[in-house]
């Protein structure tokens, strides 16, 4: 009781102590977790947080305008380049190399500006030159208000981009320098390729062999040649990948479901044929928003016929002006975005409407203007204010208007004279497309050289127009559309989830949900993804949750994902098939791959293998010192002639047969008599070389340039090789 008693009187200090344990024990955890989250990877010892991979990515997409600022390109470009400016920033920092300011403007400036510099100016101007480039640097200096804030933010992260780029070029620059082909040696490769050997040849081709494999030869194949497999299976993604196979439950509309579509169409069209006017156009644009995401339905727009989709068009084309289009299926896939930059969905959408009319009309027309605005006018990017009244502003436009019908002046001096805008060009507004204004539609009815009176609304500005010049009319249709998005109800997606649903709960690992997907005769794919991959295929895309996982250290080779993920109106189960680590190629991994790079293992272990039965078979029909023509018979073969055989050619001489390096070296080597068996890149040679011929010896400097020229190809992976050299963990990559 004693003891109890002390307790019950100190239980106080016992709660403060827990209590302060416990809280340091979050607060620990709480730091150590926000310390992982905010760590996207790691060069050596620098660590690379979410705010600086975020800035870069930002400033990247905003430089070279790709919109998908959350996708998988950008993502990819952001660590490539951060790894760019810190491996190879490391290098050349101990190296001294840097790029003085100088240099920096000789890029922009010079006589060679840098590729980028040259493109942006160009974008911006329609021309480089010096002079071009100097003074859109001195626009993006000065306090121009009408100079966009995004063009002056955009210059400076090109500056930066350049000045990155250049040290990572002298950096490889000084590498490139350390190719280099003793003159002893290249000198002696000289010499030998200098001749040109004639041989004759008996051939036994792989498809000759006859061999049984077994699983003792794939194995060893594999055991034999480790490092061969490992780095080909690795060199498109050295970094490795995962593999995920995924079975796709589609929702697509049913029966019923095209019976509501046709039902609402139908009553649609019911509408349209008794509507006219104002009443006709309220209502077609009620209707949007039944197409998703956005579809065009009407603004005023004569549109050419090639502005619609194929079936659209048709249909269009079938119905006199005034008249209704009936309810049509529009057959061909994708999206097209017309000149006017309206959508036209015209996948999988049912559409009526009406041809209000048709005009011939010019797709697009030239014109000047000659602009007075007033002070009604608004006031953009900081431009000082109009002082001019709506009355001053008119008078000076008919005073202008008066002096050039009567000749006293021309329409280009009268827009030097009295414009307030657009005054080095005559006034010239270049070519503009058809479009849905009412100053448009005064422009398209005037005939080429006519000049006429055109006022903005609401008193902003008084104007003179002179068209100069437009393309041959072309029919054109104004047109209602009314489209319903043909897509499946909620229903209908609600059976595809649960089948997918039900599949799923069948399977626990990936071998038996590939299998049942076969006996269910179901479609089934496999797709390797990145830590930065963000679909699978065209269709199945934000998939980053599906990515996460594979790539999460709990999840194991074979298991299936908790839950059916639904991306749009599919529904996917998918597992984990396998994980593909650098310098880790699993045999059985070895006899599954095949890419580009990469033979499969069967494929490569037979060939070893016919390689030396048909070996083995030569060295036989060669005993006992025969010539190549007893060789051959005793082969069953044909002597081939192979003339003009020369040292590390690519093809064979007269043979034609290419890639044949190791037979060219070894006749090389023996200069003359019987030779063989040699087990080549399309089968097995005995080869007689029977006389070498003096050619003229290559330039000693052309040859070295040739070797060094193709070690230096290799540059390209030279961030692969600072990588080895240097501890990366890309790991929580996954999280971005």
């Amino acid at each position: 009781m004693g003891i109890i008693g002390s307790i019950r009187k100190h239980s106080w200090l016992a709660v403060l102590v827990v209590g302060i344990a416990i809280v340091l024990f979050i607060l620990q955890d709480c730091s150590k977790n926000r310390t992982q989250d905010r760590t996207v990877a790691k060069i050596g010892s620098d660590a690379i947080d979410i705010d600086e991979f975020s800035s870069k990515k930002d400033k990247l997409a905003y430089l070279y305008g790709i919109s998908d600022n959350n996708g998988y390109e950008i993502k990819n470009i952001t660590w490539q380049t951060i790894l760019q400016e810190r491996l190879i920033g490391k290098e050349a920092k101990a190296l001294g190399i840097d790029v003085s300011n100088d240099e920096l403007s000789d890029m922009f400036f010079g006589l060679f500006p840098d590729e980028e510099v040259a493109r942006f100016v160009y974008g911006i101007t329609g021309t480089y030159s010096s002079d071009v480039a100097k003074s859109v640097e001195n626009m993006m200096m000065s306090d121009d208000s009408n100079v966009p804030d995004s063009l002056r933010i955009k210059w400076a992260l090109l500056k930066e981009r350049v000045r990155e780029n250049r040290i990572q070029q002298k950096y490889a620059a000084m590498v490139l320098q350390g190719f280099y082909m003793p003159t002893p040696l290249v000198d002696k490769i000289a010499e030998i390729k200098s001749k040109s050997y004639d041989a004759r040849v008996a051939f036994l081709p792989y498809s000759d062999a006859n061999v049984e494999m077994t699983e003792a030869d794939y194995r060893n194949y594999y055991n034999n040649n480790r490092k061969k497999l490992n780095y080909y299976a690795f060199l498109k993604n050295p970094d490795g990948w995962r593999d995920v196979s995924y079975v796709v439950f589609t929702a697509k509309p049913s029966q019923s479901d095209m019976t509501e579509i046709s039902k609402t169409v139908n009553e649609w069209y019911g509408h349209i044929k008794t509507l006219e006017g104002d009443r006709l156009i309220k209502y077609v644009n009620s209707l949007q928003g039944k197409a998703k995401p956005s579809t065009y339905v009407y603004d005023s727009t004569y549109l050419k016929i090639s502005d619609f989709s194929m079936s659209l068009a048709q249909a269009i084309e079938n119905v006199e002006e005034g008249g209704v289009i009936p309810p049509t299926m529009l057959s061909m896939s994708g999206v097209y975005n017309n000149s006017i930059d309206k959508e036209v969905y015209i996948n999988g959408n049912y559409v009526t409407g009406r041809v209000l009319s048709t005009e011939m009309r010019p797709d697009s027309v030239q014109f000047s203007a000659m602009i007075i605005p007033t002070n009604k006018y608004p006031v953009q990017n900081g431009a000082p204010a109009v002082s001019t009244t709506p009355e001053e502003a008119k008078k000076m436009r008919d005073n202008a208007f008066d002096s050039i019908k009567s000749g006293l002046i021309s329409f280009e001096d009268a827009v030097r004279r009295y414009s307030k805008a657009d005054t080095s060009k005559g006034g010239d507004q270049g070519w503009n497309l058809d479009n849905s204004s009412e100053m448009m539609n005064e422009i398209v009815h005037h005939s080429v050289g006519e000049i006429f009176a055109y006022e903005y609304p609401s008193e902003m500005g008084y104007l003179l127009i002179k068209v100069t010049d437009k393309t041959e009319p072309i029919m054109k249709y104004r047109v209602a559309l009314a489209v319903k998005t043909v897509e499946p109800s909620n229903a209908t997606r609600d059976a595809a989830n649960e089948l997918a649903n039900e599949f799923l709960g069948k399977y626990t690992n990936c071998k038996d949900m590939i299998a049942g997907a076969q006996e269910d005769n179901r479609e089934y794919n496999t797709v390797s993804v990145t830590i930065l991959s963000d679909q699978f295929d065209s269709k199945i895309k934000n998939v980053r949750e599906l990515v996460r996982w594979a790539y999460n250290e709990d999840t194991k080779i074979g298991d299936v994902y908790g839950g059916v993920v639904n991306i749009d109106d599919y529904y996917v189960v998918a597992a984990l098939k396998d994980v593909y680590k650098p310098g880790h190629l699993s045999y059985n991994q070895a006899k599954e791959l095949n890419t580009e790079y990469f033979q499969p293992l069967e494929i490569a272990a037979r060939i070893e293998k016919c390689g030396e039965q048909l070996a083995s078979k030569a060295t036989e029909a060669m005993s006992g010192g025969k010539s190549i023509d007893a060789v051959a018979s005793a082969l069953g073969v044909q002597v081939e002639n192979a003339n003009g055989i020369v040292f590390g050619d690519n093809k064979l001489g007269s043979t034609g047969r290419n890639l044949e390096f190791k037979v060219n070296g070894t006749v090389a080597a023996k200069g003359k008599g019987l030779v063989g068996p040699v087990i080549g890149n399309n089968g097995v040679y005995v080869v007689n070389v029977d006389a070498a011929n003096q050619i003229d010896k290559p330039v000693v400097e052309t040859l070295r340039k040739q070797y060094e020229d193709q070690g230096r190809s290799g540059i390209q992976n030279l961030i692969q090789i600072l990588k080895k050299h240097t501890k990366v963990d890309d790991s929580n990559l996954i999280n971005q």
